[in-house]
């Protein structure tokens, strides 16, 4: 479902006025900086509470991680070790807080908060020991993936930085293992469908000979409740397939390459045993351009990402059950647009250039196309980091007319 594909936005400050797009009923809402002078949302859940974290006026302090509960109000979160930094990265639909923190020794953790309890230091999550004793663990761990019934996907990393692919569930001491110590593997994607209390996973483990990432599914389907590991099958001419999304009909999404040129073709896979349905031309594009996969929704619908003919990367609108594609355009006027989510009502979040070349944030629906939300309080600069999985609501960063950075979150129409 959900992965976490989260950036920090880069704010230029360009001296051209902004252009704002067609009229949006969406408007930012700050923040605040009850956390901090300089800061950005990072994650926002289908009730509206926003995540982010803050850094103070002078470069020297910590980053404060913080809970918007209500639109407006920052609340910091405990750090895990006093005067340390912390950044969220995620909000589930349960109110779990993911993130990662800095120990005593400098050494980043990846991190559990309860939003309803912002005062509570955060639970430390755990990495790859002996036998799930806690005895010589593995140096530290990150969170790449996450669901909305409280599981949290990532790594734990060796001492040289190689990663062991784990699940972490509420309250367990004990992450559970999803690949051979120190393959590689890390988690893309898990979604809310359990079997056998576990859910599937999408898994890229580099393949030993090359080195090219190899998309792959664990489920616990095996006998008496194991683990079994499925590597989704390649289309005829493909290199090597890797995975970047899973919804929870156990469909995939990923990017395939081959040779002969060199090309990059999205495909969806409706089952891991499934054969692959290829995406090689888009609709309005002329020749076979470069496409790359960017996102799932639960209802099968996808947004991938090609390369136009000057080289620009665009975006595009894929449903694989008829085969169809609609173009994302651009705010008018700009040339440059980033994905950032895409939502189960099929609302896709993103940061498009405007025609004055500055970044702005903006959504596009098939009714509606693209539609820019208005700069905030006086600003040049914006974008967008999240959007929540019901496609209510946007957040982000947004730069006001004193140039500081401002934390948003927007409610859609």
């Amino acid at each position: 479902m959900n992965t976490l594909i989260k950036s920090c936005l880069a704010f230029s400050m360009l001296a051209s006025i902004a252009y704002t797009g067609p009229a949006s009923a969406a408007t930012f809402t700050g923040e605040g900086t009850a956390a901090g002078a300089q800061c950005l949302s990072r994650g926002v859940n289908n009730a509206g509470i926003v995540v982010g974290n803050c850094k103070p006026g002078n470069s020297s302090g910590p980053s404060v991680a913080w809970v918007a509960l209500t639109p407006g109000v920052e609340t910091p979160l405990t750090p895990l070790v006093s005067g340390q930094s912390c950044a969220p990265q995620v909000i589930n639909n349960s109110g779990q807080i993911g993130g990662v923190c800095k120990t005593a020794d400098n050494r980043s953790t990846a991190v559990v908060w309860n939003s309803a309890a912002p005062g509570t230091a955060p639970v430390a999550l755990p990495a790859v020991s002996i036998f799930g004793t806690g005895l010589l663990p593995e140096t530290y761990t990150l969170i790449s993936a996450y669901n909305h019934s409280g599981v949290f996907a990532g790594g734990s990393f060796s001492g040289t930085h190689v990663a062991t692919a784990v699940l972490w569930f509420p309250g367990s001491p004990v992450p559970l293992q999803l690949s051979a110590l120190h393959d590689a593997c890390l988690p893309v994607s898990v979604n809310n469908t359990l079997i056998s209390g576990v859910p599937s996973t999408a898994i890229n483990c580099p393949d030993p000979a090359t080195g090219n990432l190899v998309g792959k599914i664990v489920q616990k389907t095996g006998l008496l409740g194991a683990l079994v590991t499925t590597t989704l099958p390649v289309p005829a001419g493909s290199t090597h397939c890797s995975v970047s999304s899973l919804n929870n009909a156990v469909q995939m999404l990923g990017t395939c390459h081959f040779t002969a040129p060199d090309v990059s073709h999205v495909v969806y896979w409706s089952s891991p045993s499934a054969a692959p349905i290829q995406l090689s031309t888009i609709s309005g594009v002329p020749g076979t351009p470069q496409i790359s996969s960017k996102g799932l929704n639960n209802n099968g619908h996808a947004v991938v990402s090609y390369q136009d003919n000057n080289g620009q990367t665009q975006l595009a609108f894929w449903t694989p059950s008829t085969g169809t594609t609609q173009l994302i355009a651009e705010i008018p006027g700009g040339t440059h647009i980033r994905f950032v989510g895409l939502s189960d009502n099929d609302t896709v979040a993103l940061t498009s250039e405007n025609a004055g070349e500055h970044s702005q944030a903006a959504t596009w629906t098939s009714a509606g196309g693209t539609v820019a939300i208005p700069q905030f309080a006086g600003g040049q600069e914006s974008g967008l980091t999240a959007i929540s999985a019901n496609g209510a609501y946007v957040a982000g960063g947004a730069e006001d007319s004193a140039g500081t950075d401002d934390a948003v979150v927007a409610t859609l129409p």
